[in-house]
């Protein structure tokens, strides 16, 4: 787990950091490679509030409605829902209806995974 958030809101940079401590993941997810961040922000009220942490599959392949952390070219790193997707754009939705969606190229966005589960810290 790194100690870095992905934003929920306006995007984050997110850099090569040594991970310091390691989360025990549940049976039931099946081995992949994985990364937990905490989530910041409020973009993703009611599924996702700040300080939650959440686990990524690295390297899976986005469809529509699947929750990504997405690098944007010049944000960093955010996490959001995949409203629409095609061969040449990328739509990514807040949950929260005062953000507005991010609309943009698939060459201005790199996905670094899939949210597979959310760990909520109170």
């Amino acid at each position: 787990m790194l100690d870095l958030a992905a934003a929920a809101g306006a995007g984050r940079a997110i850099w090569d950091e040594p991970c310091e401590s390691w989360l025990e993941l549940p049976d039931d997810i099946p081995s992949s490679r994985h990364l937990a961040l905490r989530v910041e922000g409020d973009s993703m009220l009611p599924v996702l509030a700040s300080h939650d942490v959440i686990l990524v599959k690295l390297d899976a392949q986005p469809a529509v409605d699947d929750l990504v952390v997405a690098r944007l070219a010049d944000d960093g790193f955010v996490v959001k829902r995949v409203a629409s997707l095609s061969a040449g754009r990328i739509e990514l939705a807040s949950f929260n209806p005062a953000y507005a969606p991010l609309v943009m190229r698939r060459d201005r966005v790199t996905v670094l995974g899939t949210v597979i589960a959310r760990f909520r810290r109170e």
